[in-house]
């Protein structure tokens, strides 16, 4: 993508199972067709229907009457279910069975979508933001205790 000449070990270029085409993540996320594909897949993400875990905790920021966005690209990487900007606070609504509340699946997908929560997290406090997750169980049984637990987050520390 950038003209930089770079070189992939031979086990990952011979495999055919990599597509080499930038040589670091600077490059790729420079590349104005990952871009639009981005876009592209924001736009669609606006476009599909809200689930009952979204619902859920959209009508409690709601409650809260402050200000949020829904479903916009944080830094072109991924997209959050609501950025407060106001509080440079990210809340996801994470359902019980796919983010592994209990902790115990076995289930590779599963895993995979646990270590990406993992690596989102840490992506977002890196950028100086806070990240707040609120489980499924939790908006349907404590939406009292959801509600502080994002209030303590619009507070400045003290």
């Amino acid at each position: 993508m950038c003209g930089e000449t770079f070189r992939w070990s031979p086990s990952r270029s011979a495999s055919g199972n990599y597509n080499i085409t930038y040589c670091s993540l600077a490059c790729r996320d420079r590349d104005p067709a990952r871009l639009a594909h981005l876009a592209a897949m924001q736009a669609k993400q606006q476009l599909k229907r809200t689930n009952k875990v979204e619902t859920a905790g959209y009508a409690l920021l709601d409650s809260l009457g402050i200000t949020y966005e829904r479903q916009i690209p944080f830094n072109g990487k991924f997209t959050p279910d609501a950025t407060i900007s106001s509080a440079r606070l990210i809340v996801q609504f994470d359902g019980d069975y796919w983010h592994d509340r209990k902790g115990t699946s076995t289930e590779a997908r599963i895993r995979r979508r646990v270590a990406l929560d993992r690596s989102q997290d840490a992506y977002i406090r890196t950028c100086g933001w806070q990240v707040v997750r609120l489980w499924e169980s939790d908006l349907k049984n404590n939406p009292e205790g959801c509600t502080e637990k994002v209030r303590q987050h619009l507070r400045p520390p003290s």
